[in-house]
């Protein structure tokens, strides 16, 4: 009897040792970490590289403002993934005024404003790879490339002058016609966490440089050929 006490007494304390090694085990179980972040909301501003051809285009104000939703889809443990971005792009064209050699949209040179302002319904889609990542796996510094195409919902001329008596007169012409209505292209980043640089190059013209009068034949338009070449910042918050 004194025996089988015995047994069961270190039985007892054999179960509460294991108990506690059990606990104390769970107490500095390593963290779990949280799931990077996949989605990011898209700005990004773009300003004209290069000339234009025949006409004089204010490079320091022309150019874009893209705003979307971006989707990261990782392909090798957050290191190397696929970003789909569907968003809006508007492209802004201002005409200098003072240059007397101006021939588009027209010859005048006496508007205070003369502004083409295009929109795009636009899907950039690029590979990413996270040179870097933070203790939670998101990135920080990072470059990605890829290909973008868009298709043009909303064309707009518009134009400011003031009259002879100093009335401010503005006029908006819509639904402009021989608009490249198809837009596409290549573009590259490289940033880090939530900034990066961006350079794009458009492979289609803004207009169409050929129409078909209604007699038929194919005529050479006076549309010239915008810079192709834009750069940047993007902000990925």
């Amino acid at each position: 009897m004194k025996n089988l006490l015995i047994f069961l007494l270190l039985g007892l304390l054999g179960l509460s040792s294991l108990k506690a090694q059990e606990t104390q085990n769970d107490s500095i179980a390593p963290m779990q970490l949280e799931e990077p972040n996949r989605f990011d909301f898209i700005i990004q501003r773009s300003l004209l590289l290069g000339s234009a051809d025949s006409m004089a285009v204010l490079k320091n104000s022309s150019g874009s403002w893209f705003l979307g939703l971006g989707f990261k889809l990782p392909i090798a443990h957050n290191r190397l993934g696929v970003r789909v971005q569907p968003g809006i792009n508007w492209l802004k064209f201002n005409h200098a005024q003072n240059d007397t050699s101006k021939s588009f949209p027209n010859s005048r040179n006496d508007y205070s404003v003369q502004r083409h302002r295009l929109a795009y319904v636009e899907l950039p889609v690029g590979i990413y790879y996270n040179i870097t990542l933070d203790e939670e796996r998101n990135p920080k510094a990072f470059v990605e490339a890829g290909g973008f195409v868009g298709y043009g919902f909303d064309f707009v001329l518009k134009t400011k002058e003031t009259t002879l008596r100093d009335q401010g007169v503005t006029t908006k012409t819509n639904n402009l016609p021989d608009v490249e209505p198809l837009r596409y292209g290549l573009y590259g980043r490289v940033g880090y966490r939530w900034l990066a640089l961006h350079v794009s190059y458009r492979m289609t013209d803004v207009f169409e440089q050929f129409v078909t009068d209604i007699d038929g034949t194919v005529t050479t338009t006076p549309y010239p050929i915008f810079p192709s070449v834009q750069f940047g910042v993007t902000v990925l918050l």
